[in-house]
Order: C-alpha cells, then sequence, then structure tokens
C-alpha cells in the first residue's frame, strides 16, 4: 500500500508509516484488521498454552473459557476506548470459526447425518439472522446477526463441499486476497 500510495503522488514521514503497522495510521490498507486479527492469534496461543500446562489432561474445553474471557476483556477494553464496530466484529467472529474448528470431523458427520438435527440448526441460525437484522437496533443485536451469519457460512460450508481448484484457490489465499482487495479500488478510483 506504501508503494501503490507513493505512485498516486503521495508522501508519508517515517512514523506515520510505522504507526500503519498498528490502527493509528492508515495508508489504505486495513492495519485494524491485522492487529485485531494478532491480538485473537494471541490470545489463543496464550490460552492454549496456559492451559494445556495447567490441564493437560482435560481437552480444549479450558483454553476455549480462558480465549473467551481474554476476547471479552479485549471487547470491554476496545468500547472503553471506543473503537468503531468493526473491530469488534472481527474478535467476536474469530472465535467462533475457531469453536467451529474444534468439532472433530466425525461428531460433524454425526450432525450431517440427522435432518432434524440439521433442520433444527438451520432454522435457530436463520431466525437468529431473521430476527437481529430486522431489530438492529444495538450493538448486541448486530453482533448476533453478524454470529448467525457466520454460523449459516459454516453450516453451508459443512453440508456442500463445491470441488473447484478456483474456490479451493481463493479459500487458501483468503486473507492475502481480503488485505490487498484495496489496491485494484484505489487504481480504479484513481483512473475514474
Amino acid at each position: 500500500m506504501l508503494c501503490i500510495q507513493y505512485m498516486r503522488g503521495r508522501e508519508y514521514d517515517l512514523y506515520v508509516v510505522m504507526l500503519a503497522f498498528i490502527p493509528f495510521a492508515n495508508l489504505g490498507n486495513s492495519p485494524w484488521f491485522i492487529l485485531a486479527v494478532m491480538i485473537c492469534y494471541l490470545i489463543f496461543l496464550v490460552s492454549s498454552g496456559i492451559c494445556s500446562r495447567l490441564f493437560h489432561a482435560r481437552g480444549p474445553l479450558p483454553g476455549v473459557l480462558l480465549s473467551l474471557l481474554l476476547i471479552a476483556a479485549v471487547i470491554l477494553l476496545g468500547m472503553h476506548m471506543e473503537l468503531d464496530l468493526y473491530w469488534y466484529d472481527t474478535i467476536i467472529l474469530f472465535p467462533v470459526g475457531s469453536a467451529m474448528a474444534l468439532i472433530s470431523p466425525g461428531t460433524m458427520r454425526k450432525i450431517l447425518r440427522r435432518p432434524d438435527l440439521l433442520a433444527f440448526l438451520f432454522s435457530a441460525v436463520l431466525t437468529g439472522i431473521t430476527s437481529s437484522y430486522c431489530f438492529q437496533t444495538s450493538f448486541f443485536s448486530h453482533e448476533v446477526f453478524l454470529v448467525c451469519s457466520c454460523l449459516l457460512i459454516l453450516l453451508l460450508a459443512a453440508c456442500f463441499t463445491p470441488s473447484s481448484r478456483f474456490l479451493s484457490f481463493l479459500g487458501r489465499r483468503a486473507v492475502f486476497l481480503y488485505l490487498f482487495a484495496r489496491v485494484p479500488m484505489v487504481i480504479f478510483y484513481e483512473t475514474g
């Protein structure tokens, strides 16, 4: 992004470039996203490390609980700092995906083989999406909408596995593509 900005004729002081690695300066990239994801990685790394030493025979549950506590602390700190909503979206959705990843493939296959349980899960998620979208009046309802939307995508991904090389290619590079999606946007903006 720094190269793109220089090509656009913009110059930045060194301290601004250094601040772009944390969310206090923006060069057209998403420094808040990088920091939010790094915070989530750090929380899960610390939680799993601490809990594996203390509760090594108890499975992943203590680590998950400690992670949730640390994420709640980060959210409270962010509210105190009055951060924008997209911070919370990322920090709340990261553990949702992580929790789904803890479900073993065998357990997921059992769920997928039970049409009644699958129908209940889809109904619950769709009800959560619909009701929270219709009544998006608070921070809580906004986050419920996003969590339920994420769960719907994860359920659909568990039910349907497309055998597409293109989608597989995109999936392996999702973070990279997300971070650099701004480059063509800036170029198209400059060229009209």
